[in-house]
């Protein structure tokens, strides 16, 4: 019967959907569920299984099984089933208080509204007027042996008891007239897993109860395999016990028995197949020579097989827990060795490498009170046949022998960097290198340590999971200084593999030291490189890097002193053949040359030619800062550049349509956002950063390849400045000489002869200020310049 909810939820259903759906679709959509038995007027007996059947339409989901006494008005939940799309059959085993009000409910688990259906009339539950207590519900019996059939009886005549093999199709009387509620008989001599027995009223046979379905089974006949005479069994480890026959129980019994059999212990249960089994056992601390096992039905102690002659077992003196054959050791690791003492007598220990042909002594006259350990060095050579035995000191000959274990070769930490010497910034992140060869154990942690009293004090950084393919730690550096810093790892679980810094390294303040800029001197066509001084008396001398020919390897190119201004022009730099990249570092008085900085690359400016008048400019970017834009300038000559246009940061291409024709010169500028002092008195700014000038003119002499010929000694020059142009550089008999500050100032304007120059002109540059100057030699042939430095 539908419940109320149900109805009501299915014609509301009904009403709104129904114009849009088929009946058919509805019912698809829609679950359902119908008790179809019990239904009304069926008699369960307690006792016995009966079957709940129902259809389910839907989609698989749990239901529960209910039971009602009261005609509905309660309900308890006796079974949870997964139920698919269907007729559904679940069994019951009826168990419950006689009544006439009995029903059934299906529904659907934790559904809202609550889906279900119940018994459409109610059904009896009646006790029988036997209830057999035994056999139970597969109870396996053997041919021959005792039944003891035992039941509850319901009224007060006398009992006949009658057995069937073929689940109740035929009977045969085995006992009448029987008083009370049990009767014992022998097995039959059949097989059959659907045998029952039936009690019945003396007389009225029609009164009558059925036992539950048990089998009969010939005779367990069992044949031991081992231990089956002359094995030697140890106590704490394990032992096979094995075993054939035919029809053998599920369960067997393992004994065993220390005085050949007259008495036996339970050893073990064990499972068996049909025809045989085995089970390794754990061996009991007994000794005895006369040992035997016994594997038995736990049913039917006539049923078993023992072992044919007696066997050993032996408790040794000393019971070892390590070390142990599941264990890896290494060269020079300690050991510790522990075991178990059946008395209170000292012992000495002793280490084989060759399996026990000769033993080392490494501990004498150990206490060993029940318990005893001793610690000791594994060798230093590699074995797989080390064997440790623990002996009385009083009498050697009783003694005890370890499981045979492997002692493999170390692995090896060392520490690549920092491992002395080094100089480290504080409050900055420094790679640790390190590297752990050899063989390791598959969960390995390693504990870095960090002292800067040279390893009086430690202190730990980290516990980092070694994976084995990454040898590297990033350390944030502490805020402290100190010329005695070491660093130590070692292996988490073997802390005697260890690695310490080979000598002190410092950790230090470093002051913040940048390049401002890099770019091409307009003046001398070279790479100039200019920095802000910070303030630390930690510097003695600047030092420039520079790159090579191969990427990020940067050597020294000039060191210029602290009280200098702070620029430096590259004479062996080529900015019309290309870019170039700097770094700057420094060293302090004890000459120790400090880790550069990041670096800075110039512009390298290329032109080609376009269609007519066009020319297309192609620059590598600026590097070291952020560009946001980059001007571009053009002129008819390297003296009258003018700025023509501007291009986005992004970019480092630009075309030019309105070029004049003839000769044509172009330099990019990037606006430096730096605030930019090189020589840290506030009187020379750089504001930007040039490109070498890139041009279309190639008659008569570059004035850059005349430039390169004009020499300046020394520079910096502090009273004379010797200016040298060789003679076959220029025709013209005289040349106009200027010296301007690095703002285009005017200080020297004057004429000087060309055969001055090629023997070498001195120029008084004492009444100069300290700072950057150019001077300009100007002939008939171009114009020469050189940047120098009066100190």
């Amino acid at each position: 019967m539908k419940s109320p909810i149900l109805i009501q939820f299915l014609t509301i259903s009904f009403l709104i959907v129904g114009l849009l759906t088929t009946p058919s679709t509805q019912a698809q959509n829609q679950p359902q569920i119908q008790v179809i038995s019990p239904n009304g007027g069926e008699t369960w007996q307690n006792g016995s299984s009966e079957i709940v059947t129902y259809t389910y339409t839907g989609n698989p989901s749990y239901l529960t099984i209910e039971y009602s006494s009261d005609n509905g008005t309660t309900f308890e939940i006796i079974d949870y089933v997964y139920s698919t799309s269907g007729t559904n059959q679940v069994p019951v085993y009826v168990n419950f208080n006689a009544t006439a009000q009995a029903k059934i409910r299906v529904a659907e688990y934790n559904s809202t509204p609550l889906l279900y259906d119940d018994s459409d009339a109610p059904f009896a539950i009646e006790n029988p007027p036997y209830f057999f207590l035994s056999p139970y519900y597969g109870q396996v019996f053997y041919q021959g042996n005792q039944i003891t059939a035992n039941w509850t009886i319901f009224n007060s005549f006398p009992t006949d008891l009658s057995f069937s093999s073929d689940n109740g199709a035929t009977w045969t009387t085995i006992a009448t007239g029987v008083i009370g509620g049990f009767h014992n008989f022998n097995a039959p001599d059949v097989i059959s897993d659907q045998c029952k027995l039936r009690a019945s009223q003396t007389g009225n046979p029609e009164i009558f109860s059925n036992s539950q379905i048990f089998t009969i089974l010939p005779p367990a006949e069992f044949t031991l395999l081992s231990p089956n005479g002359g094995e030697v069994w140890t106590y704490n480890t394990y032992e096979t016990v094995s075993w054939s026959g035919s029809n053998l129980p599920d369960l067997v019994v393992i004994e065993y028995s220390v005085n050949g059999g007259f008495t036996w212990n339970v050893l073990t249960y064990s499972h068996s197949d049909p025809t045989g089994g085995s089970e390794q056992v754990y061996v009991p601390q007994v000794s005895s020579s006369n040992a035997k096992v016994r594997v038995r039905d736990q049913y039917d102690s006539s049923a078993f097989d023992e072992s044919d002659a007696v066997f050993t077992i032996y408790t040794p003196p000393y019971i070892f827990y390590s070390p142990s054959s599941s264990n890896l050791y290494y060269t020079g690791q300690p050991i510790d060795a522990s075991w178990y003492s059946f008395s209170t007598d000292n012992v000495d220990v002793a280490l084989s490498s060759d399996g026990g042909q000769t033993y080392e002594t490494v501990a004498t006259d150990v206490a060993s009170p029940y318990y005893g350990s001793a610690t000791f060095i594994a060798p230093s050579t590699p074995s797989a046949n080390c064997i440790v035995k623990v002996s009385k000191s009083s009498d050697p000959a009783v003694f005890s022998l370890s499981e045979t274990f492997t002692v493999t070769e170390a692995p090896v930490l060392s520490i690549i960097t920092p491992n002395g010497g080094e100089i480290i910034d504080i409050n900055s992140e420094y790679e640790i290198q390190f590297d752990y060869s050899g063989e390791t154990l598959q969960y390995t942690y390693l504990q870095i340590d960090f002292s800067a009293d040279n390893g009086q004090n430690w202190q730990t950084l980290d516990y980092i999971y070694y994976l084995g393919d990454d040898n590297t730690y990033t350390w944030q550096t502490p805020d402290l200084s100190s010329n005695q810093c070491l660093i130590r790892i070692s292996d988490y679980y073997f802390p005697f593999i260890a690695a310490t810094s080979s000598s002190a390294f410092t950790l230090e303040d470093f002051p913040d030291l940048q390049i401002c800029m890099v770019g091409v001197d307009t003046t001398s066509g070279k790479n100039m490189i200019a920095w802000n001084k910070p303030n630390s008396n930690l510097i003695s001398e600047y030092v420039v890097m520079k790159e090579g020919n191969i990427s990020n390897q940067y050597t020294e190119i000039a060191s210029i002193p602290a009280d200098s201004p702070s620029v430096f022009i590259d004479e062996s730099s080529n900015p019309r053949v290309q870019a170039t990249r700097y770094k700057l570092t420094f060293r302090d008085a004890a000459g120790n040359l400090y880790p550069e900085e990041l670096f800075h690359q110039t512009m390298h400016l290329t032109i080609s030619k376009g269609v007519g008048d066009t020319w297309n400019l192609i620059w590598s970017p600026y590097l070291g800062f952020d560009v946001d834009s980059y001007n571009i300038y053009r002129g008819s000559s390297p003296s009258n550049l003018e700025m023509i246009g501007t291009v986005s940061g992004n970019f480092t291409s630009y075309s030019d349509f309105s070029a004049a024709p003839g000769f044509v010169y172009y330099m990019v500028e990037v606006v430096n956002p730096n605030n930019c002092n090189p020589d840290g008195l506030r009187n020379l700014k750089l504001n930007s950063s040039m490109s070498n000038i890139a041009t279309n003119y190639t008659l008569g002499l570059d004035d850059n390849v005349l430039s390169s010929s004009l020499s300046a000694y020394p520079n910096p020059a502090s009273e004379i400045l010797r200016l040298t142009l060789p003679l076959g550089k220029v025709k013209s008999e005289s040349a106009m000489l200027q010296v301007a500050d690095i703002r285009g100032g005017m200080i020297i304007n004057t004429n000087i002869s060309t055969s001055e120059l090629a023997s070498g002109y001195n120029l008084d540059v004492s009444n100069l200020r300290p700072g950057i100057y150019n001077v300009i030699i100007i002939t008939s042939e171009g114009i020469a310049t050189r940047r120098f430095i009066r100190k």
